[in-house]
């Protein structure tokens, strides 16, 4: 999971669906996030109430975050990153949301990023989704995302991204406006119907899983013996949103346009609880978002990939520490994929633990340039190799390195699903 998120950003049961803190006098706080694999959470029930789920903030959580990232190329064959963020949080000593656009080409020298800090009467909803974070009477900026046509989540509906944003430190004014139409639909990217994703382990979670579900977590869940109350999020992606056309002006003069690029979305609910926050504070993530927009030699099929990688601190003893590895490959074959009744996509095909190794390769500058991922399994593999579209790729506020790269991949499943020399784009966040 994408660590942009900025909040820094155990039952032996089943869970019930009102899991709850509480304050002295009974009162509800906030609802704890768990695995489920019945249908008792309403974004699992059918695609109308998960179209829902996916369009609005839930106040009962801590953190609702929409976040729009990809690949945009324009009219001379230039590839950028962009990436949108509007998210809702209830957490101490924090405003109510937090907003963000960023843009990375050859020109910028690393990112140049428009960060909001907002109250909540500077973010307006509308119906069915429309979402817009409004900087005045400050008059430093506005960024929205919305639905423009269908139901959100489903595919073939189209979105647009839009903004009027100062960028810091140098003030420059961007103007973009990208439209997108989704021609993959929604994935539960996490486990069950509700796409819980958990983001951590505890010591004796991981030595179960490893020696009864031979590292399998999914199992782990299955089997009942643990929801991981409070150790996730509900997590979906809307994968491959493809650029049907963009322009982008700074300071009042045309700087880039053209009708060519991919958007990944997520869409993630969660809480936190004291000892959560102290774990998430303490991590560090890998995270690859990977598309295929067409595998020509496989019918001209889409594919996404999420694979992710979070280190974390989970006891006082700072050696004590979670490795959460996940891979998960979706496809559009209509022979080999499965969707939940809320209408989301399953995944065709994970990876456990110890199926899952990767190399990361910085260049003299120090910059995290190439990326490679190996993911091996009796039934299914899939070797990856990434290149960074540009090396300096950093957002300096934070020193942290994400963006485009270039993938190339040898597909090859038990199933015949079969792919060698695939290309597509990842956006990824590595150290």
């Amino acid at each position: 999971m994408r660590k942009t998120f900025q909040i820094i950003s155990r039952s032996k049961k089943v869970a019930k669906p009102k899991k709850s803190t509480l304050d002295n006098s009974g009162h509800d706080l906030t609802i704890q996030n768990f695995y489920s694999s019945n249908l008792i959470l309403p974004q699992a029930q059918s695609p109308e109430l998960l179209s829902g789920w996916l369009s609005k903030h839930h106040p009962r959580y801590n953190m609702s975050s929409w976040c729009f990232f990809g690949n945009i190329t324009d009219e001379n064959g230039k590839t950028a990153a962009i990436n949108s963020i509007i998210q809702y949080q209830s957490l101490p000593d924090n405003l109510p949301y937090i907003a963000e656009w960023s843009y990375c080409d050859d020109q910028t020298d690393g990112y140049v990023l428009a960060p909001f800090l907002l109250e909540e009467g500077n973010v307006e909803y509308a119906s069915p989704f429309a979402i817009t974070a409004d900087y005045n009477p400050i008059n430093t900026g506005i960024l929205s995302l919305s639905l423009i046509y269908g139901e959100m989540g489903k595919r073939w509906s189209k979105y647009r991204m839009s903004g009027r944003v100062f960028s810091e430190p140098d003030g420059n004014l961007w103007e973009y406006e990208l439209l997108l139409e989704d021609t993959f639909g929604v994935m539960q990217t996490g486990y069950g119907p509700s796409s819980f994703l958990p983001q951590w382990l505890f010591p004796d979670q991981t030595k179960v899983i490893n020696s009864e579900f031979q590292g399998d977590i999914h199992k782990y869940l299955q089997s009942g013996k643990d929801d991981m109350l409070g150790q996730g999020s509900y997590y979906y992606s809307m994968p491959l949103l493809k650029v049907e056309n963009f322009n982008i002006t700074k300071n009042g003069n045309p700087y880039s346009s053209g009708k060519r690029g991919n958007i990944w979305v997520d869409y993630v609910v969660q809480s936190f609880g004291e000892e959560s926050l102290k774990i998430v504070g303490s991590a560090t993530w890998q995270f690859f978002a990977i598309q295929f927009p067409v595998l020509e030699n496989y019918y001209n099929y889409q594919a996404a990939m999420m694979i992710s990688i979070v280190e974390a601190t989970v006891q006082s003893d700072p050696k004590e520490t979670s490795d959460l590895k996940a891979a998960r490959f979706y496809i559009s074959d209509p022979y080999h994929v499965q969707y939940n009744e809320n209408g989301s996509m399953i995944s065709s095909f994970d990876w456990t633990f110890d199926q899952i190794t990767y190399t990361v390769t910085k260049d003299a500058d120090g910059y995290p340039t190439k990326f490679s991922i190996q993911l091996i399994a009796p039934k299914g593999k899939v070797e990856l190799s990434g290149e960074a579209i540009r090396k300096n790729q950093m957002i300096k506020v934070v020193e942290k390195y994400e963006g485009v790269f270039k993938v190339t991949a040898n597909i090859s499943f038990e199933n015949g699903i079969e792919q060698p020399g695939a290309e597509g784009f990842a956006w990824a966040e590595i150290h």
